[in-house]
């Protein structure tokens, strides 16, 4: 396992983490709607970024500079 900064997959796991914890907070407590709804905005903004650095990897690896 790589550095978060030179590792684009690894990026991408720890900004899906984030934003699953996003979505469990919240679904988990009893929150005022606005505070449910920028809960999830954020998850989706964290989702947006997982796939940026997917697609980052991705095209890393077609180039032969996986990193390390």
């Amino acid at each position: 396992m790589g550095d978060a900064k030179a590792d684009p997959n690894e990026r991408a796991r720890q900004y899906r983490a984030r934003a699953e914890e996003c979505l469990r907070l919240s679904e988990s407590r009893t929150l005022p709607a606005f505070e449910v709804q920028y809960l999830r905005h954020v998850a989706q903004c964290y989702s947006e970024l997982a796939l940026a650095e997917e697609k980052r990897a991705a095209e890393q690896a077609s180039e032969g500079n996986i990193a390390v």
